[in-house]
Protein backbone atom coordinates (compact mmCIF):
# COMPACT_ATOMS: atom_id res chain seq x y z
CA UNK A 1 0.00 0.00 0.00
CA UNK A 2 0.80 3.54 -0.62
CA UNK A 3 -0.12 4.18 3.28
CA UNK A 4 2.70 2.42 4.26
CA UNK A 5 6.16 3.60 5.68
CA UNK A 6 8.84 1.71 6.77
CA UNK A 7 11.97 2.54 8.93
CA UNK A 8 14.65 0.60 9.42
CA UNK A 9 17.72 1.50 11.67
CA UNK A 10 21.12 -0.34 13.42
CA UNK A 11 21.28 0.22 16.73
CA UNK A 12 24.36 2.68 17.88
CA UNK A 13 24.37 3.49 21.22
CA UNK A 14 22.49 1.41 24.28
CA UNK A 15 20.83 4.31 26.70
CA UNK A 16 21.67 4.68 30.28
CA UNK A 17 17.64 4.69 30.50
CA UNK A 18 14.43 5.81 28.82
CA UNK A 19 12.86 9.72 29.67
CA UNK A 20 12.57 7.97 33.09
CA UNK A 21 15.14 5.71 34.85
CA UNK A 22 12.50 2.76 35.11
CA UNK A 23 12.10 2.88 31.22
CA UNK A 24 15.00 0.22 30.23
CA UNK A 25 16.21 -0.76 27.54
CA UNK A 26 16.40 2.57 25.75
CA UNK A 27 18.26 2.50 22.38
CA UNK A 28 19.68 5.05 19.90
CA UNK A 29 19.35 3.54 16.29
CA UNK A 30 20.83 5.05 13.23
CA UNK A 31 18.93 5.26 9.63
CA UNK A 32 20.85 5.42 6.34
CA UNK A 33 22.04 8.71 6.65
CA UNK A 34 24.83 10.57 5.19
CA UNK A 35 24.30 13.37 7.73
CA UNK A 36 27.75 14.29 9.50
CA UNK A 37 26.30 16.03 12.25
CA UNK A 38 23.62 13.11 13.07
CA UNK A 39 23.94 12.02 16.40
CA UNK A 40 25.55 8.74 15.85
CA UNK A 41 28.52 10.73 14.41
CA UNK A 42 29.63 12.18 17.29
CA UNK A 43 32.29 10.13 19.49
CA UNK A 44 31.54 10.51 22.96
CA UNK A 45 35.21 10.48 24.46
CA UNK A 46 34.43 10.46 28.33
CA UNK A 47 31.22 10.40 30.79
CA UNK A 48 28.77 7.14 31.17
CA UNK A 49 26.05 6.41 28.45
CA UNK A 50 23.98 8.96 27.47
CA UNK A 51 20.26 8.51 28.44
CA UNK A 52 17.22 9.34 26.10
CA UNK A 53 16.93 12.58 27.32
CA UNK A 54 20.75 13.33 27.03
CA UNK A 55 20.26 12.08 23.57
CA UNK A 56 17.01 14.30 23.17
CA UNK A 57 18.54 17.32 24.78
CA UNK A 58 21.27 17.17 22.93
CA UNK A 59 19.37 16.95 19.56
CA UNK A 60 17.59 20.39 20.53
CA UNK A 61 20.81 22.41 20.89
CA UNK A 62 22.60 20.95 18.10
CA UNK A 63 19.76 22.38 15.70
CA UNK A 64 19.66 25.73 17.44
CA UNK A 65 23.40 25.78 16.71
CA UNK A 66 23.39 25.11 13.54
CA UNK A 67 20.50 27.51 12.57
CA UNK A 68 22.06 30.40 13.90
CA UNK A 69 25.47 29.33 12.21
CA UNK A 70 23.27 29.43 8.83
CA UNK A 71 21.92 33.03 9.61
CA UNK A 72 25.13 34.27 10.47
CA UNK A 73 26.89 32.75 7.46
CA UNK A 74 23.61 33.94 4.97
CA UNK A 75 24.20 37.50 6.98
CA UNK A 76 27.86 37.74 7.40
CA UNK A 77 29.20 35.41 5.24
CA UNK A 78 31.39 33.77 7.79
CA UNK A 79 30.31 32.34 11.61
CA UNK A 80 31.52 33.62 15.10
CA UNK A 81 32.54 31.50 17.69
CA UNK A 82 29.02 30.58 19.51
CA UNK A 83 28.38 28.83 22.99
CA UNK A 84 24.31 27.43 24.00
CA UNK A 85 24.31 26.43 27.27
CA UNK A 86 20.79 25.16 27.99
CA UNK A 87 18.66 23.29 30.67
CA UNK A 88 16.89 20.21 28.56
CA UNK A 89 17.43 21.33 25.25
CA UNK A 90 16.06 25.09 25.95
CA UNK A 91 19.11 27.62 25.72
CA UNK A 92 19.24 29.86 29.21
CA UNK A 93 22.48 31.40 27.72
CA UNK A 94 23.78 31.94 23.94
CA UNK A 95 26.46 33.80 23.17
CA UNK A 96 28.89 34.64 20.42
CA UNK A 97 31.93 36.34 20.19
CA UNK A 98 34.04 37.37 16.67
CA UNK A 99 36.90 36.13 18.23
CA UNK A 100 36.99 35.08 21.81
CA UNK A 101 35.71 31.58 22.54
CA UNK A 102 36.59 32.31 26.26
CA UNK A 103 34.16 35.15 26.45
CA UNK A 104 31.43 32.90 24.70
CA UNK A 105 31.27 30.73 27.02
CA UNK A 106 31.53 32.70 29.72
CA UNK A 107 28.51 34.65 28.55
CA UNK A 108 27.00 32.00 27.22
CA UNK A 109 27.14 30.36 31.24
CA UNK A 110 25.54 33.67 32.83
CA UNK A 111 22.68 33.63 30.49
CA UNK A 112 21.18 31.93 33.38
CA UNK A 113 23.57 31.00 35.85
CA UNK A 114 21.23 28.87 38.32
CA UNK A 115 18.98 26.89 35.46
CA UNK A 116 22.43 25.73 33.93
CA UNK A 117 23.11 23.36 36.59
CA UNK A 118 22.83 19.84 35.47
CA UNK A 119 22.39 21.25 31.87
CA UNK A 120 23.92 21.10 28.51
CA UNK A 121 26.93 23.27 26.67
CA UNK A 122 27.61 22.94 22.73
CA UNK A 123 30.02 25.08 20.99
CA UNK A 124 31.25 25.10 17.36
CA UNK A 125 35.33 25.21 18.57
CA UNK A 126 37.24 23.47 20.00
CA UNK A 127 37.47 23.27 24.21
CA UNK A 128 41.62 23.69 25.50
CA UNK A 129 42.23 23.37 29.03
CA UNK A 130 41.89 26.46 29.79
CA UNK A 131 38.37 27.10 28.22
CA UNK A 132 37.60 23.40 30.28
CA UNK A 133 38.90 24.58 33.54
CA UNK A 134 35.73 27.71 32.51
CA UNK A 135 33.48 25.00 32.13
CA UNK A 136 34.36 23.32 35.50
CA UNK A 137 34.06 26.00 37.98
CA UNK A 138 34.01 29.45 38.42
CA UNK A 139 34.83 32.03 41.08
CA UNK A 140 32.28 34.34 40.02
CA UNK A 141 29.79 31.32 40.19
CA UNK A 142 30.88 31.15 44.06
CA UNK A 143 30.62 34.69 44.81
CA UNK A 144 27.10 34.74 43.46
CA UNK A 145 25.27 31.63 43.46
CA UNK A 146 27.40 29.52 46.64
CA UNK A 147 29.22 26.92 44.34
CA UNK A 148 32.29 26.52 42.57
CA UNK A 149 31.02 24.27 39.88
CA UNK A 150 28.58 24.11 36.95
CA UNK A 151 27.39 20.91 37.57
CA UNK A 152 26.81 20.44 33.76
CA UNK A 153 25.71 17.01 32.03
CA UNK A 154 26.95 17.14 28.68
CA UNK A 155 29.20 19.36 26.64
CA UNK A 156 29.75 18.77 22.90
CA UNK A 157 32.50 20.17 20.69
CA UNK A 158 34.57 20.07 17.30
CA UNK A 159 37.04 18.45 19.61
CA UNK A 160 38.53 18.62 23.08
CA UNK A 161 42.59 18.49 24.09
CA UNK A 162 43.42 15.75 26.31
CA UNK A 163 44.29 17.82 29.17
CA UNK A 164 40.46 19.75 28.78
CA UNK A 165 38.91 16.20 29.05
CA UNK A 166 40.71 15.20 31.79
CA UNK A 167 39.39 18.52 33.86
CA UNK A 168 36.12 18.08 32.75
CA UNK A 169 35.97 14.34 33.71
CA UNK A 170 36.43 15.29 37.09
CA UNK A 171 32.55 15.76 36.90
CA UNK A 172 31.91 11.72 36.95
CA UNK A 173 28.35 12.09 35.28
CA UNK A 174 29.42 14.72 32.32
CA UNK A 175 29.01 12.99 28.94
CA UNK A 176 31.85 14.87 26.61
CA UNK A 177 30.85 14.36 22.52
CA UNK A 178 32.94 15.54 20.04
CA UNK A 179 32.61 16.00 16.08
CA UNK A 180 34.99 17.73 13.61
CA UNK A 181 32.27 19.15 11.71
CA UNK A 182 30.88 21.19 14.34
CA UNK A 183 33.69 23.84 13.56
CA UNK A 184 30.91 24.32 10.36
CA UNK A 185 27.53 23.33 11.96
CA UNK A 186 24.66 23.42 9.06
CA UNK A 187 21.12 21.89 8.75
CA UNK A 188 20.07 18.66 7.40
CA UNK A 189 19.56 18.34 4.39
CA UNK A 190 17.22 15.41 4.64
CA UNK A 191 13.34 16.05 3.20
CA UNK A 192 12.01 13.99 6.22
CA UNK A 193 11.88 14.43 9.47
CA UNK A 194 10.22 12.35 11.83
CA UNK A 195 9.29 12.55 15.65
CA UNK A 196 8.00 9.45 17.82
CA UNK A 197 4.55 10.17 19.56
CA UNK A 198 2.55 7.80 21.36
Amino acid sequence: SDNIEVIVGGKIWSLLEGENPYQVPADLYKLNSADELALPKFRQVSGNPPCFTNTADFDCILQTLCLLAQAFSRQYQKVPKIAIAAKHGNPCGLAISWNSPKDAIEKALFGNPVAIFGGEVITNFKITEKLADQLYKSEKLKAKHGRLTWCLDLVAASDFENSAVEILKQRSNLKLFKNENLVKPFLEKSKWSYRMVR
